[in-house]
């Protein structure tokens, strides 16, 4: 198994397409953080309530949620073209008759593509972060016990989220892939799943747990999210956010054990030969 793992991290990390990916990715985000910059001046927040509560909606936006839509799309990407070349290759038939067992190729391939998958979001993280923390400074955010625990809270459940997540789109597109053996057709399923998925997540996150149905752009329904005032209606629904913050954990989860089963199941039935 380390062998199979040292061979796929080796090939991983010289892929071009790895590099441009995470580049993408951390790029985005960073530009991302840019537009919020000036969504935040075209706001003229001044006063300093108003600024304690923007600024660490700026931080969180620019830092988390920037990248959690739009990363699936690279997760897709990465995955299926590294383990595509190995069909195209032909290295997995040659694992395959090098004495390895399909479980450990499949297991293998899905820790070397998560792996690869969580360094591109901690990238992303990182980038954005640094961004509004060189552009601001600490004193920006009015910094106190009570902003912190709201925003770390927030954080930390947005990136459990992301961990479970990413685990599951790595999932189902290597099971993309090991259905069609064919990249084209395996990239297009990923995507068209990916598309449905994050449409009915986003719409259910804004629009009916937080905002009961109200018409709002895109823009201000995230700055509304991030800005959670003790006294304000956020507070009022975060038992419902906690409990749909669940739910979509457990989802992905079930997903994932079904799509990892299937996968295994395909893979070792598969003529490779």
């Amino acid at each position: 198994m380390s062998k199979l793992l040292k061979a796929n991290f080796y090939k991983l990390f010289h892929s071009k397409v790895y590099w441009i990916c995470l580049l993408l990715m951390s790029f985005f985000n960073i530009y991302n953080a840019v537009a919020s910059d000036s969504l935040l001046v075209l706001h003229k927040v001044h006063g300093k309530n108003s600024d304690y509560w923007m600024g660490w909606s700026f931080m969180e936006i620019s830092t988390y949620l920037a990248h959690l839509w739009y990363i699936s799309y690279i997760i897709i990407a990465v995955t299926i073209l590294c383990v595509g070349d190995d069909y195209s290759s032909g290295a997995l038939r040659n694992k395959i008759l090098a004495g390895h067992s399909r479980f450990k190729i499949f297991l293998g391939y899905f820790i070397t593509s998560y792996v690869g998958a969580m360094l591109i979001h901690i990238a992303s993280e990182v980038l954005g972060l640094s961004y509004c923390l060189v552009r601001f400074g600490l004193e920006f955010y009015h910094i106190t016990s009570e902003s912190v625990k709201s925003s770390l809270d927030l954080c930390i459940h947005l990136n459990i989220s992301a961990v479970v997540a990413i685990a599951t789109f790595v999932g189902i597109s290597l099971l993309c892939m090991i259905v069609t053996a064919r990249r084209v057709p395996a990239l297009a399923i990923a995507l068209g799943l990916n598309i449905l998925a994050s449409q009915y997540v986003e719409n259910k996150m804004y629009n009916v747990i937080m905002y009961h149905g109200k018409d709002l752009q895109s823009d201000k329904k995230a700055l509304m999210l991030l800005s959670i005032d003790p006294n304000g209606l956020i507070k009022s629904n975060m038992v419902e956010w906690n409990n749909y913050h669940t739910a979509c954990i457990l989802c992905c989860l079930l997903t994932l054990c079904a799509v990892l089963t299937l996968g295994i199941i395909v893979m070792k039935n598969r003529d490779l030969k």
